[in-house]
């Protein structure tokens, strides 16, 4: 069991790390913007929705965190890269999402997350928020030369499903995805 508290432990972390990248972007609904604008506003929601191949960048801050990414997308998929400032620490977290689920992992780490795109916005027990895929930043976007590359899965991640994350401080959970 010792295991897996640190593997709980590991999977809030990854959560806590993306809601510091996204807390500085603000939230609410967004509608469709049109591609190669700077600094449109938009959502993750918004960019997938979309269609079309695009690359966008964000940059944002606020007095104790700073981040910045690029998301890209393609035939409903999407991958974004980010980094964060908080604390004088830097983190880079990476999500892809394909077939409606979402897969979000840190550098460094062996572990990530999965969960449905769609239920990103339910949260988690004991007031931990997961990112909020209706949250709007404003994005610079270009079109983009697909690569199906960018939507492959890392080697060497083990994803947990972030649904049974609220049994995994309690019980072992084999609902690991090694990739």
């Amino acid at each position: 069991m010792g295991g897996t508290v640190w593997y709980g432990l590991g999977t809030v972390a990854v959560v806590l790390v993306l809601v510091v990248a996204w807390s500085s972007l603000g939230g609410g609904a967004g509608g469709p913007a049109a591609t190669g604008g700077v600094g449109t506003q938009m959502s993750l929601k918004d960019l997938l929705a979309e269609g079309g191949s695009q690359k966008c960048a964000f940059m944002s801050s606020t007095d104790s965190s700073e981040s910045s990414g690029t998301v890209y997308v393609s035939d409903g998929q999407m991958r974004g890269d980010f980094t964060s400032m908080a604390g004088g620490q830097s983190v880079m977290s990476h999500m892809v999402v394909t077939d409606s689920t979402s897969y979000v992992w840190t550098d460094n780490y062996p572990q990530g997350m999965m969960m449905s795109f769609d239920s990103m916005t339910a949260g988690q027990e004991g007031d931990q928020a997961a990112v909020d895929p209706n949250a709007l930043a404003d994005y610079s976007c270009e079109p983009w030369a697909a690569d199906a590359g960018a939507f492959v899965l890392p080697d060497g991640v083990d994803f947990q499903d972030i649904s049974t994350m609220t049994g995994i401080m309690g019980a072992d959970s084999d609902a690991d995805v090694a990739q």
